[in-house]
């Protein structure tokens, strides 16, 4: 079932998993094979989740476990997973590439985040009739930076989704959605100057202040604005 949020100037619409997935998908057969292995990679990182947590272990611990899972669950020997560093810095926490070599284009970028680190994640409050300021997180300026680096920077056309989570939560955003909202604008053209050093200061929180500042004067753009949940 789609779901809408009205707020005071926009509205956002996110859909719960089940209602993401395309038709032909949701036909496709799982053996019991396959779901069993599933599950129990399931219940591991779920599992190593909770003792890094008690171990007070940082995010390099949870991407390391988030690519593990995916990895076995999913893309062993199909598609290549790591981190993907741009210029040397601005490193994404994870990417899933759309072939199984690190020279292929990135399909999938992840933002990961812990469970404690509240003040950089986006709340679930989204979801329950907010405005469009709790996009107003460091883990979603860091996801704009590095959809720029990829479709701008380095001209990918493979794209397609950008992933925030802390493992427990899930925010995804379709590539087509950020393309509608960031690809023409005015924060486009700051993110150009700024790679160049055209800006004063060419630290990343210099453009983290561009993105926070361009959604605060352009709400309007994310009238609509669709991202997935679960």
């Amino acid at each position: 079932m789609l779901k809408e949020i009205d707020t005071d100037e926009i509205k956002l619409i996110y859909k719960g998993i089940k209602s993401s997935l395309s038709k032909d998908l949701l036909r496709e057969n799982v053996s019991d094979t396959e779901f069993k292995s599933f599950k129990n990679n399931l219940v591991k990182i779920l599992n190593e989740t909770e003792t890094a947590a008690d171990n007070k272990q940082g995010e390099e611990n949870r991407k390391n476990l988030f690519r593990d899972f995916l990895k076995q669950s999913f893309y062993e020997g199909k598609h290549f997973l790591n981190t993907m560093s741009y210029k040397g810095n601005n490193e994404a926490d994870l990417v899933i590439h759309s072939e199984n070599n690190q020279s292929s284009d990135v399909s999938v970028i992840f933002e990961v985040k812990t469970l404690k680190n509240k003040s950089e994640m986006i709340s679930k409050k989204i979801t329950e009739n907010k405005s469009v300021e709790h996009l107003q997180k460091k883990c979603f300026w860091e996801s704009v930076l590095y959809f720029f680096w990829e479709v701008i920077h380095k001209g990918n056309l493979e794209l397609k989704n950008i992933v925030i989570t802390n493992i427990s939560e899930f925010y995804i955003f379709s590539a087509s959605e950020f393309k509608r909202v960031f690809l023409n604008s005015s924060l486009k053209t700051d993110f150009e100057k700024w790679q160049k050093g055209l800006k004063i200061d060419p630290n990343t929180d210099t453009f983290y202040k561009l993105v926070e500042n361009f959604i605060n004067n352009n709400k309007k753009k994310f009238n609509r604005f669709r991202f997935t949940y679960f």
